[in-house]
């Protein structure tokens, strides 16, 4: 793994402690914060198609990180009036 995956990867896990967080002390909705969250999916999906690993992650990993994202894409994409 390059350094700059692994940096890569290090920021995307602070951007998602740093947004639970927020959320946490009520600073940001749920539906920004599942944005948040998708963006993290998202960028997990790139930096691990990025690593050339031996052996290579096993796709079932990569099939529940992208449900995971696409769940909550759904989630940020609905209408502001929408809450939990």
């Amino acid at each position: 793994m390059s350094w700059l995956t692994a940096g890569v990867m290090i920021i995307n896990l602070a951007l998602f402690l740093w947004a639970g967080h927020l959320y946490y002390t009520q600073a940001i909705s749920t539906r920004t914060f599942y944005g948040f969250k998708a963006l993290f999916y998202f960028l997990l999906i790139i930096t691990t198609a990025w690593v050339k690993a031996d052996p290579p992650p096993p796709p079932l990993l990569m099939y529940a990180i992208l449900l995971c994202f696409l769940k909550d894409l759904y989630y940020f994409l609905q209408p502001l009036r929408w809450r939990p």
